[in-house]
């Protein structure tokens, strides 16, 4: 046999023998990925033929993937060069790739209930009571996938303003991702003492009709009050509806002794308290000091009371 004819058959045999042995790498026309990078392994739709991909082959970093939950395109020519570049790459192999490969990075949105707990937390933290009016984030629609966090950086609220901000960094399994600003409005409330019904004009003030209430912080007056112990037994000045914020300026005290009433008339002399009638010279409320006419000596006792027709005497 001729030598050419030798070489030759010895070729045809080491072609088939590579050919048999040969990888088909199969690219996909589109993936999904959830990482920053694109591997090689993210896009392989198949391998045909004998053996198998190294893993260091499998990892090769293809390109950077495209923001979450948004695509990126690239030329399957682009991506074969690229596999073909890797010193892992071996002349046994072949690509076959699509025109174009479609990248598409999913991702998570930030809901809005998420955004609410936390803003709700740390607002917590600076007010008993709050109702949250308006609230929105500078955040993106998307973040990639993960545990996602939200961590306080700095709370922000001027004086007498009804809008905060709060700086808040997005951690996606723990690692940094962002920074976000999370700001609302807020309504702060104050608990004060209020009508709990419609209390009518000398109505005595107990605890069936008068409680406490939230109140608009905007709304609140100094004046307003927050002691209700100290009012019961007053009366109210005039009519008030109901949810009235009270103030002592409503309120007055109950009338106890008439003027020209007979009021019973308490004297202690020497440990002694010896009870007499006298005639009240005005009106007066509880605690108030008062003239009594002593109703069989005529005589002018002052006079505190003490009840309702009861006085004792300071002076006699």
């Amino acid at each position: 046999m001729p030598k050419c004819f030798k070489y030759l058959s010895f070729f045809l045999i080491f072609f088939v023998y590579v050919e048999a042995f040969a990888l088909n790498i199969h690219i996909k026309e589109s993936a999904v990925v959830k990482g920053e990078e694109v591997f090689l392994k993210d896009i392989i739709k198949k391998v045909e033929g004998e053996g198998k991909l190294s893993d260091k082959l499998l990892n090769l970093e293809i390109l950077s993937s495209p923001m979450p939950c948004r695509e990126k395109n690239i030329t399957g020519r682009r991506v074969s060069y690229i596999i073909k570049q890797s010193p892992l790459f071996l002349k046994s192999m072949k690509i076959v790739f699509p025109k174009y490969l479609t990248i598409k990075r999913s991702g998570q949105k930030l809901s809005y209930k998420q955004i609410e707990d936390f803003f709700t937390n740390e607002i917590s933290k600076k007010f008993k009571k709050f109702k949250i009016e308006e609230l929105g984030t500078s955040a993106g629609k998307c973040f990639p996938e993960g545990e996602l966090k939200l961590k306080l950086i700095r709370y922000k609220q001027n004086e007498n303003s009804k809008y905060v901000n709060i700086y808040t960094k997005i951690l996606i399994d723990d690692a940094y991702y962002k920074d976000i600003l999370l700001s609302g409005s807020i309504v702060n409330y104050e608990k004060v003492v209020c009508s709990l019904k419609n209390i009518k004009r000398n109505e005595e003030i107990n605890d069936s009709n008068v409680g406490f209430c939230d109140v608009d912080v905007d709304k609140v007056r100094k004046d307003h009050l927050r002691d209700i112990n100290k009012i019961y037994g007053l009366i109210a000045k005039n009519s008030m509806p109901k949810d009235s914020p009270l103030k002592m300026s409503h309120l007055k005290k109950k009338i106890l002794v008439k003027k020209g009433g007979i009021v019973e008339v308490l004297v202690k002399i020497n440990g002694l308290t010896i009870s007499t009638v006298g005639n009240a010279q005005s009106d007066a409320v509880k605690g108030e000091k008062i003239f009594v006419r002593n109703v069989d000596t005529k005589k002018l006792i002052i006079s505190k009371v003490i009840g309702p027709s009861k006085v004792e005497a300071v002076s006699f």
